[in-house]
């Protein structure tokens, strides 16, 4: 078994621990990159309470929503379609989205277009007898309120060639004539035959 003695210090040995001691403690207050205690207390600009610790980060403002609303202050869009018994109908629906009452009246102004965004030469007629169709009358448009007219038809064909075959995809619209158009695009598509027929009703309130 060996046996360890403990050696009492020198004098070498016990300067050596004081200049090594000394040198240590300078070094952990000033000279090995740590920055003294001061660093680190608020300056006389900053305000400090242990309840500021607490408070939540403020949450940043979200951005309002971009409006999509044209200056007309209409907003057109397909509706409903419905194509039962072989009538097809189509709804196209007309929202106030400005901050002032809008007018309509009468028939709006359609165009047919193909899927290659090609007029269809076609013909538009005013009111229909295949459903309910109201009589033109002013339609008042509060801001929020909605109003329709209904796009009516049937798949008439009396002919084998398939060039003759009209379909629509898209559907120019203005609220009346004069009045600035917009594309609506549609979920199914407008197939006249070679008939070239489309009834269309007159404005009302949705």
């Amino acid at each position: 078994m060996t046996t360890t003695t403990n050696r009492p210090l020198t004098r070498k040995s016990t300067r050596l621990f004081a200049v090594f001691t000394t040198t240590a403690l300078t070094c952990l207050l000033s000279a090995c990159g740590m920055a003294p205690w001061g660093a680190f207390a608020p300056g006389p600009d900053v305000e400090y309470s242990p309840e500021s610790l607490l408070e939540p980060p403020p949450i940043p403002e979200t951005p309002a929503p971009v409006s999509d609303c044209p200056e007309s202050g209409l907003m057109l869009s397909a509706g409903v379609a419905d194509a039962a018994s072989g009538l097809r109908v189509q709804d196209i629906q007309a929202v106030n989205c400005g901050s002032e009452p809008l007018e309509l009246e009468g028939y709006p102004e359609i165009t047919v277009l193909d899927a290659g965004w090609q007029v269809l030469d076609i013909t538009v007629n005013h009111g229909t007898t295949s459903i309910e169709s109201p009589e033109p009358a002013p339609v008042t448009l509060a801001p929020g309120e909605t109003a329709r007219v209904t796009l009516v038809w049937r798949n008439t064909v009396t002919t084998t060639e398939s060039s003759e075959i009209l379909e629509g995809a898209v559907v120019e619209i203005a609220s009346a004539v004069g009045e600035p158009a917009q594309m609506v695009m549609l979920e199914y598509p407008i197939d006249l035959g070679n008939t070239g027929q489309l009834d269309v009703t007159a404005w009302s309130l949705f």
